[in-house]
């Protein structure tokens, strides 16, 4: 080590998998130790925010990683100059870096900038879309450090689900402490619902990495928004259908629900990917030629372990070879319509059997 530390003070709002990276390359480009400090403000509680730091320190395992609630616990009273002046105490004789954005500089203006310069080393971040005041930058001196995607326009991606840029850990913290996407999920679905769409969302996510399919992601993003139209008012949705696709109208109450997702998912989260959209517009009867995300998601929502069945073989099935899970799922399901006396109801269900199934 250089004596190097790295002031990372961010909202971590939530932390990221960028964020650990952007640090991972301070320990080795700068030869730095870095100091994680969350600020007081965000949308999650401060107390939550500390909460994914704290899983990050125990499950990363990086010597040089540190935390400090300094500014946390300060409840709004302090910002970036006290945080340098308490880092400067406890790392004293040290290089301090603290990482800025072009907007960050722009908000400190000329001034702040002199003293901030004064105090500490700034290592510049180039963030997509924003483009640097030049007086700014010469007055500055950064070091320009481009590793990682880290600051507010990337956890916003994150908090609205239009990126997967998060540990395991945090996915997890999101989930039981029902923060950002699954808050904004919580109004359309029961909390049953909710459950099974996590769970949908998990299991298509492991699915698709077992697959190896190009962006697994997007079957964890599928998973959690397929059931979003589940509570539309029966008269709201066909008259909905009718006016949008009177095609699928006359189709049984059951299935209307997939196909007025998309439309509440990209409205409600900006989705708008293709193969997502396909996926979830086919999830609940599913139907010929469907891509392979489709039938993960179809799958996962068949056979995801809260359903209240034993699906342990079903699942293996699935993660072995996810297409013939696929095969195996259909069949089941085609069972237990038959064992029920229930009829197949709408043309894509049949249509589905007769191509996977061989029933023509």
């Amino acid at each position: 080590m250089t004596g190097a530390v790295v002031l990372f003070r961010d909202s971590f709002d939530p932390l990221t998998r960028s964020h650990i990276d952007f640090a991972r390359a301070a320990t080795i480009r700068l030869g730095a130790e870095v100091v994680f400090s969350p600020t007081y403000n965000g949308i999650a509680p401060a107390g939550q925010r500390a909460g994914f730091l704290s899983d990050m320190i125990k499950k990363e395992n990086v010597a040089e990683f540190h935390l400090d609630f300094f500014e946390a616990k300060g409840k709004g009273q302090y910002g970036l100059f006290e945080s340098l002046r308490h880092i400067a105490l406890l790392y004293p004789r040290r290089t301090i870096y603290v990482p800025l954005a072009a907007g960050e500089l722009r908000a400190l203006g000329p001034e702040k900038l002199r003293k901030l310069t004064a105090l500490a080393t700034i290592l510049f971040i180039p963030v997509p879309g924003e483009k640097p005041d030049d007086q700014l930058l010469d007055l500055a001196k950064p070091k320009t450090f481009p590793y990682g995607k880290v600051g507010e326009f990337y956890q916003n991606e994150v908090r609205n689900l239009r990126s997967f840029d998060l540990p395991p850990y945090v996915r997890s913290r999101i989930e039981s402490e029902e923060l950002y996407y699954i808050a904004k999920l919580k109004p359309y679905v029961s909390p049953r619902r909710l459950m099974h769409s996590i769970s949908v969302a998990n299991l298509a996510y492991y699915i698709a990495l077992k697959a190896k399919i190009d962006h697994p992601e997007k079957a964890y993003i599928a998973g959690i928004v397929h059931d979003i139209a589940k509570n539309v008012p029966e008269y709201t949705a066909r008259k909905t259908l009718q006016r949008l696709q009177p095609e699928v109208a006359p189709y049984p109450v059951w299935t209307y629900h997939q196909f007025l997702a998309p439309a509440l998912a990209e409205r409600e989260f900006g989705i708008t990917d293709p193969e997502i959209m396909a996926a979830i517009s086919c999830h609940a009867t599913g139907r010929a030629h469907m891509i392979p995300l489709a039938k993960i998601l179809y799958s996962a929502d068949k056979i995801e372990p809260t359903r209240g069945y034993d699906s342990t073989s079903l699942i293996q099935g699935c993660l072995r070879d996810y297409y013939l899970g696929f095969v195996d799922v259909l069949e089941a399901n085609r069972d237990y319509l038959a064992q029920k006396g229930y009829p197949v109801d709408n043309p894509l269900t049949k249509e589905c059997f007769d191509l996977y199934l061989g029933e023509k």
